[in-house]
């Protein structure tokens, strides 16, 4: 039976990464929040030419939303006004309410947009990475070096991948990345290496351990 060699990259993993850059991408909006909240737009100024802190406007921004949003008229969510006075009231109250949750939803949407970026950039490095392995045809060999770990760089980190140093035929040296889930390359272990295109800036290549029914397209020069 043939060996599952890939598996797609960690999706837990890359999640848990993405705690911290989500954390500081909320705090950072969140001001954000604070700054376009700072305007009479949003709230009165208590006394004329004074503005206050930025995180006080943000507070106090998400303390209205709530207060609207809990206590919400009920002739207001129902429309079953009686009078134009009424029908004024909530109109003022509706358009107070959709500013205040615009405004406060702009943190979690960015940090939703955030992650589902990184999630459909996994996925579909995944599906090009499951592509080329089913066509069975690597660009060339290496050789792991001692020791056969490189260092992490951002594209290992984001993607969860292992760095590993390959050396190539003529004494080059190169950078190809390994799945977490495969057991890591031994020095001295032949990889062979699928090209990836340029991935985040630079060109990328996915290793693995060699085996002998993977084709060789080209050797590096």
């Amino acid at each position: 039976m043939e060996k599952k060699v890939f598996q797609g990259l960690s999706q837990e993993v890359f999640f848990h990464r993405m705690v911290w850059p989500s954390a500081a991408l909320f705090v950072f909006l969140f001001f954000l929040v604070g700054v376009v909240a700072q305007s009479s737009e949003f709230q009165p100024l208590d006394e004329p030419g004074v503005v206050i802190p930025f995180w006080d406007a943000a507070t106090k921004l998400y303390r209205d939303f709530f207060n609207q949003l809990f206590q919400m008229p009920e002739v207001c969510w129902t429309g079953n006004t009686v009078n134009d006075f009424q029908a004024v009231q909530c109109e003022r109250f509706w358009g107070k309410f959709l500013k205040l949750s615009g405004l406060a939803s702009v943190p979690g949407l960015g940090v939703g947009f955030f992650l589902w970026l990184g999630f459909d950039s996994i996925q579909a490095l995944n599906r090009r990475i499951r592509k080329i392995l089913e066509l069975g045809k690597a660009s060339f060999t290496g050789t792991a070096t001692k020791p056969p770990q490189a260092s992490a760089d951002v594209f290992s980190w984001t993607y969860c991948l292992i760095p590993i140093m390959v050396q190539l035929p003529d004494q080059t040296q190169l950078k190809v990345y390994v799945s977490r889930d495969a057991a890591l390359p031994r020095a001295g272990e032949t990889l062979v290496a699928f090209d990836l295109g340029r991935v985040l800036g630079e060109k990328r290549y996915f290793g693995m351990v060699y085996t002998p029914h993977v084709a060789i397209l080209s050797a590096e020069d």
